[in-house]
């Protein structure tokens, strides 16, 4: 690509644009020509960018074998928000919020590409919608199923052995007493509630029992800003609730 002085399409500086002949029709060349001639953010957001789309050309090769503009298509972008959520290559799948960057970030760039030279069957990335994303976090996404399983093991623990005097010598010969004032069961509510429920440990703090629908499973609780925000749980979760 070069900057001349005629042409219909005109970058950021009101400059405008040529597409030299024979130029190298490649996803990863037009990335390049994007942060060159239209990319205006600081060099933070401009990293963090460069690594989106980086991530997208790395997965077009592996899925196309080329990154060629042609081969990206609405169909192919599906994929690599599939990929995105899952990641079938043995590592943790990308947080929504992370996903949702990275689908911004291409959105524009494939809107950019589309303008200067149009995609054969459209836009690849105008139909792509983002995740919704509520306040709680994605603890799903954040730990392994084999961590989850861990956690909330050591969470029954705390119900029914937690708080006992860890003085074996002394009670060899029967029940260790439990902790004036230990509430096990108020302690599991918590883990289970935070690993069930991505909810806050701030809004975990506030909940009243006022607040627990044992009907509809839902827990009401006030997040960050004052807001009130409405939990569903699967059932087990609230009715712990009662015994604490």
């Amino acid at each position: 690509m070069q900057i001349i002085e005629q042409n219909t399409t005109r970058n950021k500086s009101g400059a405008l644009i040529e597409i030299k002949k024979g130029f190298p029709d490649r996803i990863s060349l037009w990335a390049d020509a994007y942060f060159e001639f239209e990319v205006t953010t600081g060099e933070a957001s401009r990293k963090v960018q460069k690594r989106d789309l980086g991530l997208f050309v790395e997965f077009m090769m592996t899925e196309e074998g080329s990154d060629a503009r042609v081969k990206w298509t609405p169909r192919l972008s599906k994929t690599f928000k599939d990929y995105l959520k899952n990641n079938e290559n043995g590592k943790k799948p990308y947080m929504d919020r992370t996903v949702n960057r990275t689908l911004a970030h291409l959105k524009t760039f494939a809107k950019w590409v589309h303008k200067l030279r149009p995609f054969p069957l459209g836009d690849p990335m105008a139909k792509m919608k983002l995740l919704p994303v509520g306040s709680g976090l994605e603890v799903e996404r954040a730990i392994s199923a084999k961590e989850r399983r861990r956690i909330l093991d050591a969470a029954d623990f705390l119900a029914e052995e937690g708080g006992m005097s860890k003085d074996r010598n002394r009670f060899r010969t029967k029940t260790r007493p439990r902790r004036k004032g230990y509430r096990g069961y108020r302690n599991r509510s918590i883990v289970y509630v935070l690993i069930e429920t991505g909810m806050r440990r701030a809004a975990v703090t506030k909940i009243d029992l006022k607040d627990v629908d044992f009907k509809r499973h839902i827990i009401k609780v006030e997040e960050k800003g004052g807001l009130d925000h409405a939990y569903q749980t699967a059932g087990k979760e609230s009715r712990r609730f009662r015994r604490i």
